[in-house]
């Protein structure tokens, strides 16, 4: 897993959205820090997890709200995809839950997923609900 880097590429022009997906950029950071103290407790790798999935879970709804106030005719499939990001972190908690050991691993899957993920998501899906927002004042 590498750290995050936010650059400009990632922005979608809207202050609310950039400012949370940097601060989801810090949290999957967190992880990468976390893993870089040996040995790693199962407690932090869990809080870690729990911290990343609490944030998605928060501004995902934010996304979503703004879908549907603003009836964003993508918003079926953009759902989809976040219910799909959300299904994963449910699974790395469960499956961290029944480890005895090994927990660095599924850290370090998760941070990998969630990157490629989040970045993907913002490059791929986010960016096509801009116009939408921008035309009801988001900015």
């Amino acid at each position: 897993m590498n750290k995050f880097i936010w650059n400009n590429e990632y922005s979608v022009g809207i202050k609310i959205i950039d400012d949370q997906h940097k601060r989801f950029f810090e949290i999957a950071n967190e992880i990468y820090d976390l893993l870089q103290n040996k040995p790693v407790s199962k407690d932090a790798v869990m809080l870690a997890i729990n911290n990343l999935g609490s944030y998605a879970l928060y501004h995902l709804f934010t996304e979503e709200k703004y879908f549907k106030d603003f009836e964003y005719a993508g918003q079926e499939d953009h759902v989809k995809k976040h219910d799909f990001f959300r299904g994963k972190v449910a699974g790395y908690l469960e499956k961290l839950k029944s480890l005895k050991d090994n927990y660095e691993a599924i850290a370090d899957e998760m941070g990998n997923f969630s990157e490629n993920w989040l970045v993907s998501h913002i490059l791929e899906t986010d960016k096509k609900y801009v116009e939408c927002f921008k035309a009801h004042g988001l900015s």
